[in-house]
C-alpha cells in the first residue's frame, strides 16, 4: 500500500479559533479525508489542537518531536516557516498569507519556498508590491466554506426581524450600539469579546435574517442564506448584493472594505439595502464557487507539483543559512515592538529589550527560540 502524502501545516496558535486558527482545522481535516496525512506545528495548542487530536490529526508543538520528513510544507506565518525552513531545508514549502498587514505574515524569502499564495487580493498586493515576490511564484486562492457545517436555508424573511454580530472582534458596545440604531430588531451577538462564543455556530447563524461580519466569518454568515453586511469592529462596507460580489469575494470580505465608520448612521444604510430575492442570489453565486473541497483541491494541485519538481534543488545556494540567520535577525527586532502597540502605532513603537517586551513562554520567544535552536542543528550538519 502507498505511504500517503505527508502535509506539514504551521501556524503560530491552535487554540480560540481566529481565522487561520480555523483554516488549518478545515485544511487538515479535509486532508485527511481524502487520503493525505496532515501533520500540524504550533508552538502554542489549545483548545482547537486538542479538537484536531481527537479527530485524528496529529499535532505538535516540538519542533524536535517531527521524526520523519514530510512530502511538502504548508507554512502560516513568518518565524514558524522559518523554523520548519530550518528544520527541513531539503523540502519544498508554498508559503500562505492571511494578512495584509501583519508583520508575523512577512513572506520570507528562501530557496525552499517555491509558491506564496494569498487568500485575497490585499494579501496578493502585500506579497508582490511589498514582500517583493514575483507576480509568477504567487496565486490567490480565496478561502472555502464546509457546507457541511454551515447548511443553507430554505428561505428568507421577506422583511427582516433579527440580526446578529458574528465575530470574535465585536465588543459589547458594538452590539449596543446596533440594539438602539434597529429597535424593531432583535440583535444579538456570536464571539469571544461579547461573551457569546460559539465552536460550532453555523446552526446559529439559521435563526437571524441579517448578519454583521467580515473575513471568514461573513463567508459563513453568506453561506448560510443570511442578509449579509461586511463589518468589523473598525469599520464597515455595504450589504452584499448580487452587484458587488465579485469584488467583495475577490478582497475576502475584509478590511479593504472597511471603509465606513460604524456609526447608526451607516448601520441603518446598509440594512436598508436588504433585499431577500437577492440575498439568496447570492448564497447560490458564493455557495457555486466558494466550497471547502475547491479550496482543498487547489492546495493539493500546488503541493503536487512542488512535490514532483524538485529542480530548485540543483540550483539553490548550498547553506542557506546565512539567508535564515538575515531573516531570524529582523523578526527578533520585530518581536520586540510593545505588546501593547496597535496598527496605528506600531511603527513608531521604540524597540524595547527583548526579556521586557516578550514574557519568557510567549509565543514569539517560543518560536524565535526554536528557530535559534534549528538554526544551530543546521550549521551543525552543514560544517
Amino acid at each position: 500500500m502507498p505511504r500517503a502524502q505527508r502535509i506539514l501545516i504551521t501556524n503560530f496558535v491552535l487554540d480560540s479559533g481566529t481565522g487561520s486558527e480555523l483554516y488549518v482545522f478545515d485544511l487538515a481535516t479535509k486532508l485527511l479525508a481524502v487520503g493525505r496525512l496532515p501533520i500540524v506545528y504550533s508552538p502554542r495548542l489549545g483548545a482547537l489542537a486538542r479538537k484536531m487530536q481527537l479527530r485524528g490529526i496529529t499535532v505538535t508543538d516540538e519542533l524536535d518531536r517531527i521524526g520523519d520528513r514530510p512530502d511538502v510544507i504548508h507554512g502560516h506565518h513568518t518565524l514558524e516557516s522559518l523554523a520548519m525552513a530550518v528544520r527541513f531545508p531539503e523540502v519544498p514549502m508554498v508559503f500562505v498569507c492571511h494578512d495584509s498587514s501583519a508583520w508575523h505574515d512577512t513572506a520570507p524569502t528562501l530557496a525552499s519556498i517555491r509558491k506564496y499564495v494569498g487568500v485575497d487580493q490585499a494579501c496578493y498586493d502585500r506579497l508582490v508590491f511589498q514582500d517583493g515576490i514575483p507576480p509568477s511564484s504567487v496565486k490567490i486562492i480565496s478561502n472555502g466554506v464546509d457546507f457541511d457545517r454551515f447548511p443553507a436555508r430554505p428561505s428568507l424573511a421577506v422583511i427582516p426581524r433579527s440580526l446578529v454580530l458574528f465575530g470574535n472582534e465585536f465588543r459589547p458596545e458594538h452590539v449596543e450600539l446596533v440594539r438602539k440604531s434597529l429597535p424593531a430588531l432583535r440583535v444579538e451577538s456570536i464571539g469571544v469579546l461579547t461573551e457569546q462564543p460559539l465552536t460550532e455556530p453555523g446552526a446559529k447563524l439559521l435563526d437571524f435574517d441579517i448578519v454583521l461580519a467580515r473575513g471568514r466569518c461573513a463567508r459563513e454568515a453568506i453561506a448560510t442564506g443570511a442578509a449579509t453586511v461586511v463589518a468589523g469592529a473598525t469599520g464597515m462596507g455595504e450589504m452584499v448584493t448580487s452587484g458587488n460580489i465579485a469584488y467583495y469575494e475577490a478582497n475576502n470580505f475584509g478590511r479593504r472594505l472597511l471603509q465606513r465608520s460604524f456609526t447608526s448612521e451607516n448601520i441603518l444604510h446598509a440594512v436598508s439595502m436588504y433585499n431577500s430575492v437577492d440575498a439568496t442570489e447570492v448564497t447560490n453565486l458564493h455557495r457555486s464557487a466558494n466550497s471547502l473541497d475547491r479550496m482543498v483541491a487547489e492546495l493539493i494541485e500546488i503541493y503536487d507539483v512542488l512535490i514532483s519538481d524538485m529542480s530548485w534543488k540543483q540550483t539553490q545556494a548550498p547553506d542557506q543559512t546565512h539567508a535564515i540567520a538575515s531573516w531570524l535577525q529582523w523578526a527578533s527586532l520585530r518581536a520586540n515592538v510593545s505588546q501593547n502597540a496597535t496598527e496605528t502605532d506600531a511603527t513608531s513603537t521604540p524597540f524595547l529589550p527583548f526579556s521586557q517586551s516578550i514574557r519568557k513562554k510567549s509565543l514569539s520567544h517560543k518560536v524565535y527560540r526554536e528557530c535559534g535552536r534549528a538554526l544551530r542543528r543546521f550549521r551543525k550538519r552543514a560544517g
